[in-house]
């Protein structure tokens, strides 16, 4: 669904930014490049660092109460919020 308020935490408001980052037919993701499939030492199983090529570009994640926020090497900075949605440039 591309907007909800309950299928899932990863929302900017009521847009599904798991929907936003796997529903693609071009630059699609699974959900391993942003989750380790069986433990991480971070918040949600968020993975430390995202495999592109030869690199290992880290994803920089940053929880907060009512969402988070990263900065991996395939976008600049970008903040999510479920409760108040955070605009980004």
């Amino acid at each position: 669904e591309q907007f909800t308020t309950t299928l899932t935490g990863f929302r900017n408001g009521n847009q599904n930014l798991h929907f936003v980052h796997v529903n693609r037919s071009i630059k699609g993701r699974t959900c391993r490049a942003c989750h380790e499939t069986h433990a991480s030492n971070f918040p949600k199983h968020i993975r430390e660092a995202v495999p592109f090529g030869a690199w290992d570009l880290p994803v920089n994640f940053q929880k907060t109460e009512s969402g988070g926020s990263c900065t991996p090497g395939c976008h600049k900075l970008k903040k999510y919020d479920r409760a108040k949605k955070e605009i980004n440039g």
